[in-house]
């Protein structure tokens, strides 16, 4: 099932991949930090916000994702 449409903004697709795609089959928490990820780091230019910024921040989000899934896991935090 791809959603691939005008309404999905080009930092959240990889090629024909829509990250959506990919979130909605993990967690809610696992599949944010794809979302952020696949948002941070792309070679192609394709950033949310100031590109010096954005993708550290975005990080940072996946991070936060990251350990509440740690957490929903019963890991530490």
């Amino acid at each position: 099932m791809t959603m691939q449409n005008d309404e999905t903004p080009a930092y959240y697709r990889l090629g024909d991949v829509d990250a959506g795609d990919v979130c909605e089959r993990l967690t809610f928490w696992a599949g944010n930090a794809v979302k952020y990820l696949v948002r941070s780091s792309r070679l192609d230019g394709h950033v949310k916000g100031d590109p010096l910024t954005g993708p550290v921040e975005d990080l940072r989000k996946a991070r936060a994702c990251i350990n509440r899934e740690l957490a929903r896991l019963g890991g530490k935090r």
